[in-house]
């Protein structure tokens, strides 16, 4: 069993793994990392802002553009063969779930989760693993201290994530 932490700290994740037991699977773990660019789904969200990424937005966001762009990050990640995923730059769960069984379809890994987030745009991260997610935790890494003119400004969450 190990653990996996993901964090976003400027365009790196920080992965941090903790391996118990058999030796064999730590020589062949693959893990990769991926900053997957704004994967946001087209809907307004009044809690974020994201309102760029709607089809009126200035990105003019669509469903076609949200299916080309889940069909190539699946192929991508599909070459690396890798059984862990930590991905930067998600809106939610959904759309980390759509990239999971539109263009990962087939691939197992099927298990996934999207950190919680008080960031402005409603960025997150996400992990994607090859085995079963048992438990997750997601770590509010935001300081008071980060203040902007009287308006407190929030980080992306750490997402801690136990797979067996």
């Amino acid at each position: 069993m190990f653990a996996l932490h993901s964090n976003r700290r400027s365009l790196q994740s920080l992965l941090v793994f903790a391996l118990w037991g058999n030796s064999v699977l730590a020589q062949n773990l693959r893990v990769m990392t991926y900053n997957v660019q704004n994967l946001f789904d087209t809907i307004d969200s009044r809690d974020t802002n994201d309102s760029e990424f709607t089809p009126n937005g200035s990105q003019r966001w669509t469903e076609t553009i949200i299916e080309d762009k889940i069909r190539n990050l699946g192929e991508v990640i599909r070459e690396t063969k890798s059984d862990i995923v930590a991905v930067n730059e998600i809106e939610n769960e959904e759309m980390l779930g759509r990239l999971v069984q539109t263009g990962l379809n087939g691939t197992g890994l099927d298990h996934y989760r999207a950190a919680d987030s008080k960031d402005g745009r409603g960025i997150r991260t996400g992990v994607i693993s090859r085995y079963p997610i048992v438990s997750f935790k997601s770590h509010d890494v935001s300081s008071p201290e980060w203040d902007d003119n009287g308006s407190r400004k929030f980080g992306r969450d750490i997402l801690e994530v136990t797979v067996d």
